[in-house]
């Protein structure tokens, strides 16, 4: 009914205007040209095929590396200040991508993504490494809503595609710097060698640092120092060759290598100075005397390549890749008054990670009446891993380096390693029926596994204390994983895994109302595999699984250049969600669990229902101005009634969630930019840029709630906390020489120097005050000064 209701109010006159529909900011305005001539459009692989982003029928805005770096984008968190419909927050692994309210839930080894987060092609199935810096970048492609037809499990919000610059057959190099407050000093440098005729080499350079700007200063006990939280410290550097074919072939490859390190990025600051504070007094934080000076120490490699060559009238492409990452991590520190919380806590987590992707297509090499790709793919992800969530009493004897055994309680302690699957086929075929009008279906199977072999221990340290591997003593000072106690703390098998498959499928139709104008709509589906919880609260002691996330998708768009200055780009949808992941920390009483009692996270599956339209202007009124408006309206919500979703931390009393909205999904959004440049005597210019992301009010829940586990009656209840409306604003004034080659830039972001909610607060417990509760926030205020030399 609803879905009736809202095609019937966007009549096709309604959706060219750009007065109904979604936004997708297809050509982000990187050209300059002048106001009689059209900027060219900007070339994209969203298809996995090359095409002109306003002819491509999807829900797409699209950046190019010149538009990133004008706008300070330096990675994926700070991508939502552009791209409608996207929000980008942080989790305890790393950033969390909701693209029109559709996120993971469940971040652990053993969840998956909600939104395919891609590299040159290459899935990234950890958030870890998604959070790394934006630099020489040729694009970022962000598709909005299902794509489960080419890009297989996990794309059921999304697809954020990030292709770097790749080798040229000219001599060119760049370099930059840039210094601002909380003592940031980010670099970069890229040179690009044509080494012989076909054949070239390029190179790349990122490092970035910044003090955190989360002060430990409160209820500091002794006389050891911790770092600032919400820091960066990291490097990465990437090599590239290109090597071109007979035929109209090439072969590039790529190598990937840096480190992560610092504090940690969590942004966790205390709920109560969020709230009531002012100034910087926001920002200060409980000193964790069990951290001390660790941190981050995360080691990471990639290599992976893209073949492309024609047989005959087919075009064969193949990707692949393999990813390593090692880390050993002291993070997530507890920031509230311990002497209310009576513990000091962090996460502690040892991690293997490899990965290797495959993926061969074949289409046809000429662009023709019938345009065709199959193509099959294949990924195995490898996760040895401990993780370790660290409680520690509160006793002046429970400080580094004095730490002991009898001041740690683990709970709970994951060791062992997690593996997934992935394998599918696919194809996608376009029919031209008339010149103006083409009709497109897709079809795609996919298999998936996961499995985990480890163990889980929990409750309070065993008189022997917690025990490594090599029988010693494992935890924060011996940084060796735990294995478990040969005392009362019990250990039990955490064995467990999940195979499940689906055909997903996509059904299309474009029409070409001029060249430079075409309407859309499209029918699809998406995937995201099932999985297994650690406990199944009706069979003690062993796993259990849960099935697939599933949903059907409806879009009505429309792209148009209505003239030479301006671009509207408009669609308007509607999700069905039958089956939504939904995953929060539940007790599971020693009945339930087969062993001590334990806090897991427990998914089930939850109906959903979504829908919105979204709208982009770009406008070029003068030769020197540049204007961007794009606005979202959504609404998404737990359906009620038989089926509804349930939350809540005791097992066996868990709380209706039918009617909650999702979370981070304002029901009103806009961004919206202004550029200008200003041109000077000798040809040199200056630009002045600002932009503004405007929100509604949006919804942050608390899955979890506290009570009674074992007489079944809460003293909070699950709930959702609201993030009030908020404008983010950001301005920069930039020189460009005469040659283009000097750049001088003053920046600040975030004018308003206020900070949003990213997660809900943590659960209010009987007894605490908002000092005992924290809170994920993002960045305040920062500015700084940017140069830039091209050769």
């Amino acid at each position: 009914m609803r879905l009736n209701h809202l095609v019937r109010a966007c009549s096709p006159i309604a959706i060219l205007i750009g007065s109904c529909g979604v936004a997708h900011a297809d050509a982000a305005p990187d050209a300059a040209g002048d106001n009689d001539t059209a900027s060219p459009e900007i070339i994209v692989t969203a298809q996995k095929r090359a095409a002109d982003a306003s002819h491509v029928p999807i829900a797409l805005s699209v950046f190019t590396g010149d538009v990133l770096q004008k706008s300070g984008i330096v990675n994926v968190s700070s991508l939502s200040q552009l791209a409608p419909g996207l929000e980008v927050g942080s989790a305890s692994h790393g950033p969390s991508i909701t693209v029109r309210g559709i996120s993971a839930t469940d971040v652990t080894s053993k969840g998956e993504q909600n939104v395919v987060f891609s590299l040159d092609g290459i899935s990234i199935g950890r958030s870890q490494l998604t959070g790394l810096a934006f630099f020489d970048l040729e694009r970022v492609e962000v598709l909005r809503g299902p794509q489960g037809t080419l890009y297989g499990k996990s794309a059921t919000g999304g697809v954020i595609n990030v292709i770097t610059a790749k080798p040229t057959d000219h001599l060119d190099g760049s370099v930059s710097a840039e210094i601002g407050n909380y003592n940031t000093r980010r670099a970069s440098a890229m040179i690009n060698l044509p080494v012989a005729p076909g054949f070239a080499v390029r190179a790349a350079f990122n490092m970035n640092q910044r003090d955190g700007f989360l002060k430990p200063v409160l209820g500091v006990v002794s006389g050891a120092a911790e770092h600032k939280l919400g820091d960066e410290n990291n490097w990465t550097a990437r090599i590239s060759e290109k090597l071109d074919l007979p035929g109209d072939g090439s072969l590039v490859v790529t190598e990937t290598f840096g480190h992560i390190g610092g504090a940690g990025d969590a942004n966790a600051a205390v709920y109560g100075r969020v709230i009531n504070g002012k100034g910087s007094d926001r920002f200060n934080v409980y000193y964790n005397p069990v951290v001390g000076d660790f941190g981050l120490d995360d080691k990471f490699a990639n290599v992976n390549g893209e073949l492309n060559f024609n047989v005959g009238p087919v075009r064969v492409t193949y990707v692949g890749g393999y990813q390593w990452w090692h880390g050993f991590d002291n993070f997530d520190p507890s920031v509230t008054d311990a002497t209310i919380t009576g513990n000091h806590s962090f996460i502690q987590y040892d991690s293997h990670l490899t990965t290797q992707s495959h993926e061969l297509r074949f289409s046809n090499a000429q662009e023709g009446r019938f345009d065709w790709t199959l193509g099959a793919n294949y990924i195995k992800e490898s996760n040895d891993e401990s993780d370790l969530n660290w409680q520690s009493v509160v006793s002046p004897t429970c400080v580094q380096p004095n730490f002991s055994a009898a001041c740690t309680n683990p709970n709970p302690n994951i060791v062992g390693p997690t593996y997934h699957t992935a394998k599918g086929v696919f194809g996608q075929a376009t029919f031209a029926v008339t010149d103006k009008l083409k009709l497109t279906g897709g079809l795609r199977y996919s298999k998936d596994s996961v499995q985990r072999f480890a163990t889980v221990a929990a409750g309070p340290t065993p008189p022997g204390g917690w025990l490594g591997p090599n029988g010693g003593y494992c935890g924060p000072l011996g940084a060796v994983p735990c294995v478990g106690p040969t005392g009362p703390g019990g250990v039990s098998n955490d064995t467990g895994g999940n195979d499940t498959s689906r055909v997903t499928w996509r059904a299309e139709a474009k029409y070409q109302i001029t060249p430079l104008m075409m309407v859309y709509g499209s029918v699809s589906t998406g995937y995201k595999s099932g999985g297994f919880n650690d406990r199944d609260p009706n069979n003690p002691g062993k796993t259990g699984t849960y099935g697939a996330e599933s949903v059907t998708a409806y879009e009505l768009g429309f792209k148009g250049r209505l003239s030479s200055s301006l671009r509207v780009d408009s669609d308007v949808y509607y999700y069905d969600y039958s089956k939504y992941q939904l995953t929060g920390a539940t007790f599971f009483t020693p009945n339930a669990a087969g062993g001590p009692p334990i806090v897991l996270i427990y998914t089930t599956l939850a109906p959903v229902t979504l829908y919105g339209w979204e709208s982009t202007v770009n406008w070029t009124p003068t030769p020197n101005d540049k204007v961007d408006v794009s606005l979202a309206l959504a609404r998404g919500f737990f359906n009620g009634g038989p089926g509804q979703g349930t939350v809540g931390f005791i097992i066996n009393t868990r709380v209706p969630w039918g009617g909650k909205d999702l979370d981070r999904l304002p029901r009103v959004a806009a961004n919206i930019s202004w550029e200008h440049d200003f041109k000077l005597k000798d040809d040199a210019e200056i630009a002045l840029r600002v932009s503004s992301k405007i929100s509604g009010a949006y919804k942050v829940s608390d899955l979890v709630g506290a009570g009674n586990p074992f007489a079944g009656v809460y003293s909070s209840l699950p709930q959702q906390y609201t993030q009030g409306s908020y404008t983010r604003t950001d301005a920069s004034l930039r020189y460009t020489s005469a040659s283009g080659k000097l750049t001088v830039e003053g920046f600040v972001r975030n004018i308003e120097n206020k900070v949003q909610l990213q997660g809900a607060p943590q659960t209010l417990q009987p007894g605490w005050t908002d000092e005992a509760r924290s809170v994920r926030i993002n960045l305040p205020r920062t500015f700084g000064v940017r140069v830039g030399l091209k050769y």
